[in-house]
């Protein structure tokens, strides 16, 4: 996200295609980068979760920690809904 200044889109476009394959199968998508643009902006070069300054692909513990928690949950409500599923 960091390149977007210079124009590179690469993790919009390849999060439409990872959704444009899913979406059949009805898949749930984990949204980590709204994630992180939520605490860094949609444009940054410096942010509290980057692991280096200025921000590569790679984030701190904090970084890290927020993204974990947040895949966590989805899975929780993944294997709660699977349970409540009739089989």
């Amino acid at each position: 996200m960091p390149k977007r200044m210079l124009g590179d889109h690469v993790v919009e476009q390849m999060n439409t295609i990872a959704q444009e394959v899913v979406a059949p199968h009805k898949i749930p998508i984990v949204d980590l980068y709204s994630v992180v643009t939520s605490i860094c902006g949609a444009v940054y070069t410096h942010c509290s979760i980057c692991r280096a300054s200025p921000c590569s692909y790679h984030y701190n513990a904090d970084g890290m920690g927020t993204q974990s928690q947040v895949l966590a949950m989805a899975i929780k409500d993944a294997l709660n809904t699977s349970n409540t599923q009739p089989s």
